[in-house]
């Protein structure tokens, strides 16, 4: 008779790197009048990186490659998985020997904890990695079974790292300032002192310094507050116009508006349209080659497109979308971001000095004018033009995992 499990994460699934991920895992035994036994079930969590062709033919891989087994009764979490280990918990045993009367049902509860170091969750054009909770089981004189629940991890680089260490260190002093105080006074009251609990705290833990959810918030909404608007002035040295461009701060978290705006006064020549593109660029290695340099890959992720010709101002506003990944940086891959600029400007020495002449006679003489006074005015049919590119760097952080769409898909599996 079957054995049904369901698997569920507590909470949306979306964790920073260096946070606990909780799951229940629950066995009902469907059979109306037998019992069943299962031999044992565990859980661990394992990241795997798989690397497409792009790295090129020959390149050596850097990490161990994920072993399978062809024993079916063998206990494997990265079994059926492609690319190289990254890392994986030690597994916990939720039980042995459990026997389900019929229409029973027993639950059990997991909790493990990602690495501090670990990558995010990331699928790129040459690199993908790829979260997950491994729960394996296996019922008496039957083979392994198993049951895999995606997590999506945030990536903590060293931009939101410097943050945090400072956020830390402010409220660690007015923590301790605070407690002087409260010293001084339960001294002279005759009480004693109780240390206060602070989420911002920082704690010693088995892979390194972790830094609570609390103090990565604050981290991340610090630096990406509004600032004083930065003005850039975009010009080419073949042509003396200048395009001046106003970001209203240069780092941003994912599913926030890139806004900023464009000032066309004061050009020496017109610019007709102006385009704005959203792009990440992801750099890897190439280890078959010490000197070789790295490779890139460009993603585009949102675009924006105005005719401006006769304006002397327009805005811009351009979406981070949620499930994109932030910059991060890892031994063999590095993601950034930036916004890339095209400008349509005329040359200031076209090759028609009056492009208005173009047009053909029989244009003008086929209008039917009925007053020697009316006026026709026509487009140019040919304007000389030139391409104006230019590429602003930006920073994207991670947002509160709150606001992403969440990972908590309940799982089920009849074994």
């Amino acid at each position: 008779m079957p054995v049904e499990i369901h698997a569920r994460l507590l909470g949306d699934g979306v964790v920073f790197a260096g946070e606990d991920i909780e799951c229940t895992i629950e066995f009902k035994n469907n059979s109306k009048s037998d019992k069943a036994e299962v031999a044992w079930a565990t859980a661990q969590i394992h990241c795997t990186c798989s690397m497409t062709q792009a790295r090129g033919p020959g390149t050596p891989e850097k990490r161990t490659t994920v072993q399978h087994t062809s024993q079916e009764y063998a206990y494997s979490p990265t079994r059926g998985e492609r690319g190289t280990l990254q890392y994986q918990t030690p597994a916990q045993i939720l039980f042995c020997d459990v026997v389900l009367n019929p229409n029973e049902s027993r639950t059990f509860k997991y909790k493990g904890t990602i690495p501090f170091r670990a990558p995010p969750s990331y699928r790129g054009d040459a690199v993908a990695y790829t979260h997950k909770v491994a729960i394996g089981f296996q019922r008496v004189g039957e083979a392994s079974e198993l049951l895999r629940l995606p997590v999506r991890v945030l990536p903590l680089d060293a931009t939101l790292l410097d943050a945090c260490r400072r956020e830390s260190a402010v409220v660690a002093t007015e923590n301790a300032k605070r407690r002087r105080e409260s010293a001084v006074q339960l001294s002279d009251s005759g009480g004693s002192e109780t240390p206060p609990i602070d989420p911002f705290l920082v704690r010693e833990v088995s892979d390194g310094l972790l830094y609570s959810r609390e103090t990565v918030i604050h981290a991340i909404s610090s630096l990406a507050r509004r600032k004083t608007p930065k003005t850039f002035k975009i010009g080419s040295a073949n042509n003396n116009s200048v395009v001046r461009f106003h970001l209203a701060k240069p780092s941003f978290k994912i599913g926030e508006d890139i806004v900023g705006w464009f000032d066309f006064q004061g050009l020496s020549s017109p610019c007709y349209q102006v385009s704005v593109v959203l792009e990440s660029i992801e750099t890897f290695e190439t280890p078959e080659k010490e000197d070789a340099p790295a490779r890139e890959s460009i993603k585009e992720y949102s675009k924006w497109s105005h005719f401006c010709r006769h304006l002397t101002s327009t805005t811009l506003t351009l979406p981070i979308p949620l499930k994109a990944t932030p910059q991060f940086s890892t031994d063999i891959v590095q993601v950034e971001w930036r916004l890339s600029f095209e400008f349509v400007l005329e040359c200031q020495n076209p090759v028609s000095e009056d492009p208005n002449t173009d047009i053909k006679e029989n244009e003008q003489t086929d209008a039917n004018l009925d007053d020697d006074d009316d006026v026709i005015t026509c487009a140019p049919e040919l304007i000389d033009v030139e391409t104006l590119r230019w590429n602003l760097p930006i920073s994207v952080l991670p947002t509160h995992p709150s606001n992403l769409p969440s990972q908590n898909l309940k799982t089920s599996y009849e074994f």
